[in-house]
């Protein structure tokens, strides 16, 4: 069975009739048909009556004031590790010799 180009790859829920260890019986266009259960996808749908949406206001944000502690700048330190090449090496710690044009 082939799909056209935009429609959905499979259709469905479908009502289940009965069920057995490998089959189900679904209710697919007012017949009773039988599917595999390897062919079968669960669905599950909420409970629309339960559910509460959030109310949204239509307030305006409110407006931070600078803290003047924060203006002035942090002195960064800078590590002596971070500046000196290191070998490369695996996780499990051996050394890794690249070649020179990969360099």
């Amino acid at each position: 069975m082939l799909r056209r180009p935009l429609q959905q790859p499979y259709d469905g829920p479908f009502k289940v009739l009965q069920r057995k260890d490998k089959v189900f019986f679904l209710h697919i266009n007012g017949k009773r048909v039988s599917v595999s259960i390897d062919r079968c996808k669960p669905a599950f749908f909420l409970n629309t009556e339960d559910l509460q949406l959030p109310q949204t206001k239509n307030e305006t944000p409110a407006t931070v004031e600078p803290n003047a502690t924060a203006s002035t700048p942090a002195t960064v330190e800078s590590d002596p590790t971070a500046s000196t090449p290191t070998q490369p090496s695996t996780r499990s710690g051996r050394k890794v010799n690249l070649p020179t044009r990969y360099r």
